[in-house]
């Protein structure tokens, strides 16, 4: 695994009244500053169509291999007796966690609730038969204009019989 230490400093002038958004973003999502440009960056440059970075930079930090996929899935949010359920979208998959999206103008319901509250990913892989229920830990939340994104690690590891993706 690769550090994911830092190795070149940037800087750059915005306006005050964009680096008090920025870091009211970053707070929300419990970061610095400093990592949400980073992953802003990132995924400007990920949308890019046809960019795709030289292999010198290219950095694998995660333990198992994610598979792009769009999957519908749900996010069981238990809150006490309550469960609260939102429909969501799996973008890839590994055996060890997953990345979701949730499309919706009433996010902030919930940011906090993925934090506060045990939470499971429901959702039914190429391979299982029935729909699966995944104990999970938000391990990174993404917020835009457009959706939430939540990185998720799972409290167990799922197989490769689970999930049937090629590499």
């Amino acid at each position: 695994m690769i550090s994911g230490r830092k190795t070149s400093t940037i800087s750059l002038r915005i306006e005050d009244r964009l680096k008090g958004e920025l870091q009211t973003v970053a707070e929300k999502q419990q970061r610095t500053t400093s990592s949400l440009l980073g992953q802003l960056i990132q995924t400007f440059l990920d949308s890019l169509e046809g960019y795709s970075p030289p292999r010198s930079i290219q950095q694998e930090r995660r333990l198992h291999h994610r598979a792009k996929i769009v999957l519908p899935a749900r996010w069981r949010i238990s809150q006490g007796e309550n469960t609260v359920e939102h429909d969501v979208i799996v973008k890839n998959i590994g055996v060890g966690g997953a990345y979701t999206e949730y499309v919706n103008d009433q996010w902030f319901h919930l940011v906090k609730d993925l934090h506060d509250f045990p939470f499971a990913l429901a959702v039914r892989t190429p391979g299982s038969m029935e729909p699966m229920e995944l104990d999970s830990d938000v391990t990174r939340l993404l917020i835009t204009r457009d959706f939430v994104g939540v990185g998720l690690r799972f409290k167990c590891f799922l197989t490769q019989e689970d999930l049937l993706l090629e590499k």
